[in-house]
Order: C-alpha cells, then structure tokens, then sequence
C-alpha cells in the first residue's frame, strides 16, 4: 500500500520556526507552544511534541510491520494498533 504522507525520515528543528521537516526539506508542520490554558506551554513540551511528530513515519512503519506479524486483530492490544494504523490512514 502506497501511503498518501510525505515519505519519512522526518526531522524536528527548534531554530527559527519550531517545525518538523522531511528528508527533503519540506516543511510537514510548525510546532508552537501549547495554549496558556492549559498551564504547559514550555520549550520542553514544544520539543517533546516536534520529536514525537517527527518519529510519525517510523513509527507507523514499526507498528505495521509488528501488526502484519501478527495478523488479525485478535485481543485488545492488537485490536487497538489496527485502529491506530486507521486512523493513521484516514480511515478511522
């Protein structure tokens, strides 16, 4: 199956922009800071968020790549990376 994101590595930078970049230099997305709402909107957060953006492709690969060893959904766990993996697609 042919995914329809822009194909990883990507990467996080925190100079200039906070944002998440593809191997190519795209731009996936900007990273800011959390709303002042909710009482967490540190630099550390925005890194936190940028890299576990930026770890989006290898971790849909590593999860699709277990799920297939798997094969069907059969207990709760397995049940739940199907869904993930849907709703990574679109499709949940």
């Amino acid at each position: 199956m042919t995914e329809k994101w822009t194909p990883g590595p990507w990467r996080f930078t925190l100079g200039g922009l906070p944002r998440v970049i593809s191997a190519d230099g795209t731009t996936i997305c900007g990273v800011h800071r959390i709303g002042r709402h909710t009482g967490n909107h540190s630099v550390a957060a925005v890194e936190a968020n940028g890299r576990l953006i930026a770890a989006a492709p290898e971790l849909y690969a590593a999860l699709s790549a277990i799920s297939e060893m798997m094969g069907p959904a059969e207990n709760a766990v397995f049940s739940a990376a199907a869904d993930a993996l849907a709703k990574a697609r679109g499709e949940a």
